[in-house]
Protein backbone atom coordinates (compact mmCIF):
# COMPACT_ATOMS: atom_id res chain seq x y z
CA UNK A 1 0.00 0.00 0.00
CA UNK A 2 2.62 2.32 1.03
CA UNK A 3 4.27 2.25 -2.78
CA UNK A 4 1.31 3.39 -4.57
CA UNK A 5 1.93 6.98 -3.16
CA UNK A 6 5.17 6.67 -5.37
CA UNK A 7 3.36 4.92 -8.60
CA UNK A 8 1.44 7.61 -9.78
CA UNK A 9 4.80 9.05 -11.83
CA UNK A 10 7.96 7.70 -13.03
CA UNK A 11 9.99 10.98 -11.92
CA UNK A 12 8.62 10.43 -8.32
CA UNK A 13 9.35 6.80 -7.97
CA UNK A 14 12.96 7.72 -9.43
CA UNK A 15 13.26 10.29 -6.71
CA UNK A 16 11.60 7.16 -4.30
CA UNK A 17 14.04 4.72 -5.14
CA UNK A 18 16.88 7.08 -5.16
CA UNK A 19 15.92 8.20 -1.53
CA UNK A 20 15.81 4.86 -0.48
CA UNK A 21 19.17 3.70 -2.19
CA UNK A 22 20.84 6.85 -0.43
CA UNK A 23 19.24 5.81 3.01
CA UNK A 24 20.46 2.34 3.12
CA UNK A 25 23.78 3.46 1.80
CA UNK A 26 23.99 5.93 4.77
CA UNK A 27 22.91 3.23 6.81
CA UNK A 28 25.80 0.79 5.21
CA UNK A 29 27.93 3.80 5.85
CA UNK A 30 26.92 4.37 9.52
CA UNK A 31 27.54 0.63 10.28
CA UNK A 32 31.12 0.77 8.80
CA UNK A 33 31.72 3.71 11.23
CA UNK A 34 30.50 2.43 14.01
CA UNK A 35 32.65 -0.65 13.39
CA UNK A 36 35.73 1.05 12.50
CA UNK A 37 35.62 0.18 8.73
CA UNK A 38 36.75 3.24 7.88
CA UNK A 39 37.81 2.52 4.54
CA UNK A 40 34.46 0.80 3.61
CA UNK A 41 33.13 4.06 4.64
CA UNK A 42 35.02 6.25 2.59
CA UNK A 43 34.12 4.38 -0.55
CA UNK A 44 30.57 4.47 0.09
CA UNK A 45 31.08 8.29 0.94
CA UNK A 46 32.80 8.72 -2.71
CA UNK A 47 30.11 6.93 -4.39
CA UNK A 48 27.42 9.30 -3.33
CA UNK A 49 29.01 12.52 -3.21
CA UNK A 50 29.93 11.63 -6.81
CA UNK A 51 26.14 11.14 -7.56
CA UNK A 52 25.14 14.19 -5.99
CA UNK A 53 27.97 15.87 -8.62
CA UNK A 54 26.27 14.12 -11.31
CA UNK A 55 23.05 15.71 -10.17
CA UNK A 56 24.38 18.99 -9.54
CA UNK A 57 26.05 19.12 -13.17
CA UNK A 58 22.65 17.57 -14.68
CA UNK A 59 20.75 20.49 -13.27
CA UNK A 60 22.95 23.67 -14.12
CA UNK A 61 23.42 22.04 -17.52
CA UNK A 62 26.49 20.81 -17.59
CA UNK A 63 27.07 17.93 -20.55
CA UNK A 64 27.93 14.75 -19.72
CA UNK A 65 29.06 14.78 -16.38
CA UNK A 66 29.14 10.67 -16.10
CA UNK A 67 32.13 11.07 -17.86
CA UNK A 68 34.14 13.29 -15.47
CA UNK A 69 35.98 12.37 -12.76
CA UNK A 70 35.91 13.68 -9.42
CA UNK A 71 37.84 16.39 -9.67
CA UNK A 72 36.62 17.69 -13.32
CA UNK A 73 32.88 17.50 -11.44
CA UNK A 74 34.09 19.69 -9.03
CA UNK A 75 36.18 21.76 -11.42
CA UNK A 76 32.59 22.20 -13.83
CA UNK A 77 30.38 23.27 -10.81
CA UNK A 78 33.28 25.71 -9.89
CA UNK A 79 33.13 27.53 -13.08
CA UNK A 80 29.09 28.06 -12.56
CA UNK A 81 29.78 31.60 -11.10
CA UNK A 82 28.43 31.05 -7.78
CA UNK A 83 25.33 28.50 -9.18
CA UNK A 84 26.38 25.71 -6.80
CA UNK A 85 27.51 27.52 -2.82
CA UNK A 86 30.24 24.35 -2.52
CA UNK A 87 32.85 24.93 -0.23
CA UNK A 88 35.42 24.11 -3.14
CA UNK A 89 38.23 23.97 -1.04
CA UNK A 90 37.08 21.47 1.40
CA UNK A 91 35.93 19.47 -1.57
CA UNK A 92 38.80 19.43 -2.97
CA UNK A 93 40.92 18.94 0.03
CA UNK A 94 38.90 16.11 0.64
CA UNK A 95 39.20 14.39 -2.88
CA UNK A 96 42.87 14.71 -1.87
CA UNK A 97 43.17 13.36 1.03
CA UNK A 98 40.80 10.42 0.10
CA UNK A 99 42.89 9.46 -2.81
CA UNK A 100 45.77 10.03 -1.27
CA UNK A 101 45.34 7.58 1.51
CA UNK A 102 43.49 5.37 -0.66
CA UNK A 103 46.25 4.92 -3.16
CA UNK A 104 48.85 5.02 -1.09
CA UNK A 105 47.95 2.04 1.39
CA UNK A 106 50.87 -0.22 0.36
CA UNK A 107 53.78 2.12 -0.09
CA UNK A 108 54.45 3.08 3.54
CA UNK A 109 56.43 0.47 5.37
CA UNK A 110 54.19 -0.59 7.88
CA UNK A 111 55.11 -0.37 11.76
CA UNK A 112 52.57 0.00 14.94
CA UNK A 113 52.71 4.12 15.25
CA UNK A 114 52.06 4.14 11.00
CA UNK A 115 48.94 1.21 11.32
CA UNK A 116 47.55 3.84 14.09
CA UNK A 117 48.30 7.01 12.17
CA UNK A 118 46.41 5.31 9.21
CA UNK A 119 43.77 4.71 11.39
CA UNK A 120 43.09 7.70 12.70
CA UNK A 121 43.67 9.33 9.35
CA UNK A 122 41.10 6.53 8.03
CA UNK A 123 38.59 8.20 10.58
CA UNK A 124 39.18 11.41 9.64
CA UNK A 125 38.66 10.90 6.27
CA UNK A 126 35.60 8.63 6.67
CA UNK A 127 33.98 11.90 8.88
CA UNK A 128 34.51 14.77 6.54
CA UNK A 129 33.51 12.27 3.61
CA UNK A 130 30.09 12.26 5.57
CA UNK A 131 29.79 15.80 6.33
CA UNK A 132 30.77 16.95 2.57
CA UNK A 133 28.48 14.60 1.19
CA UNK A 134 25.41 15.82 3.58
CA UNK A 135 26.88 19.49 2.65
CA UNK A 136 26.93 19.05 -1.10
CA UNK A 137 23.15 16.88 -1.00
CA UNK A 138 21.36 20.01 0.81
CA UNK A 139 22.58 22.30 -1.88
CA UNK A 140 21.46 19.77 -4.72
CA UNK A 141 17.89 19.99 -3.14
CA UNK A 142 18.35 23.54 -2.90
CA UNK A 143 19.08 23.73 -6.64
CA UNK A 144 16.42 21.43 -7.13
CA UNK A 145 13.95 23.40 -5.45
CA UNK A 146 15.30 26.61 -7.52
CA UNK A 147 14.95 24.87 -10.81
CA UNK A 148 11.50 23.82 -10.08
CA UNK A 149 10.21 27.60 -9.73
Amino acid sequence: MENQKFSDSNIIRGDAEKYLRYAGIIDWITDAMTNCHFIEAITLEESLISDRLVTACNLLGINKPDDLSFFDKLKKLEDKDGQFDLNYSLAHTWRKERNDFIHNMASTPLSKSTLEDRFKKSQKIAEEGMSLFRDIDSLVKKLKRIKKD
